[in-house]
């Protein structure tokens, strides 16, 4: 599937000369505590079909975030502040984690709290999340949703969640998703494209 609503022939961010500010298409945000997780691999798996579609990204990996500045809420350290004004620039989110206890992973949650109040207003934002059950599917959206709220976002797009049993990896460490699955995740993409603030 093309994602043909946003088609562009780049898919470098925009710089803005005059104050240096980077701006991207959709920056994702994965709160997975491991880079070796489904559902950090489904977002890297993401991430390359919208720069396919020329959409410039950017990838937060929470957990490679300085510890000390997550568990003292450094906002203001250069790490997490580099972040936010990336954040605060782009023109649509990807969040993502696997499904914990009902809810999303506790670094996810973490970072979140560190985020100035508004960042996400304008923007559309696609929950995106991995569980081990069918009982928890919808739980992660349940429990962001609110989260997304207090951020500021009002333009919160339909979540999709994919079942580790869903999630194929390959001898090189790629994704592989049921055709079906593939569809809907394309699916959702094409949607973020079409409401990402230009």
């Amino acid at each position: 599937m093309r994602l043909r609503a946003f088609y562009r022939k780049r898919s470098q961010p925009r710089v803005f000369l005059e104050d240096t500010t980077i701006m991207y298409d959709i920056v994702i945000i994965s709160g997975s505590p491991s880079n070796a997780s489904n559902s950090h691999g489904v977002l890297g798996y993401t991430r390359r079909i919208l720069e396919s579609h020329a959409l410039s990204t950017h990838l937060i990996s929470v957990r490679d975030l300085p510890l000390k500045d997550l568990l003292h809420a450094q906002a203001e350290s250069t790490a997490v502040r580099g972040q936010t004004e990336l954040l605060a620039h782009a023109g649509g989110i990807i969040v993502g984690s696997p499904t914990f206890r009902s809810s999303f992973s506790g670094v996810l949650k973490t970072y979140l709290d560190l985020l100035p109040d508004g960042i996400f207003a304008g923007k559309a934002v696609l929950p995106i999340s991995s569980a081990a059950t069918l009982s928890q599917i919808g739980d992660f959206e349940a429990a962001i949703k609110p989260v997304l709220t207090d951020l500021g976002a009002h333009k919160i797009l339909p979540g999709l969640t994919l079942l580790d049993s869903q999630i194929e990896w390959s001898e090189d460490r790629e994704i592989r998703l049921p055709d079906n699955i593939d569809h809907s995740l394309h699916a959702a993409l094409q949607l973020l494209a079409q409401n990402i603030r230009k």
